[in-house]
């Protein structure tokens, strides 16, 4: 005698659906977090390059600074604009203190 038990056959078919549509799902999130993760390693680069540009872009400009203000390039510029060296500047010697209780 055949004994059918088609409950068993149903339990069977919905665990193996559960599971195919469990391991689709993760496949889908494993590909959108493996592009999420590899943008953010692509932007990271572009911005340690972005970073090395600036970088280099204040340095030449310090340098250019520092070539602007050098005591040589100073004495040129002060003789172009007529400037004259102060010899008993008032601002480096103060003769009363500057504080609330000294008015």
């Amino acid at each position: 005698m055949t004994i059918i038990r088609p409950s068993i056959y149903t339990q069977n078919a919905r665990f193996i659906i559960f599971l195919l549509s469990f391991i689709l799902i993760a496949g889908i999130s494993y590909i959108f977090m493996y592009n999420a993760l590899v943008n953010a390693r692509y932007q990271a680069s572009n911005l340690k390059n972005q970073i090395a540009q600036v970088t280099n872009a204040q340095n030449e400009l310090k340098s250019q600074l520092f070539n602007v203000t050098a005591p040589q390039n100073l004495d040129s510029l002060a003789t172009k604009y007529d400037l004259v060296l102060d010899t008993k500047p008032g601002y480096l010697t103060a003769h009363q203190w500057v504080s609330d209780s000294s008015f």
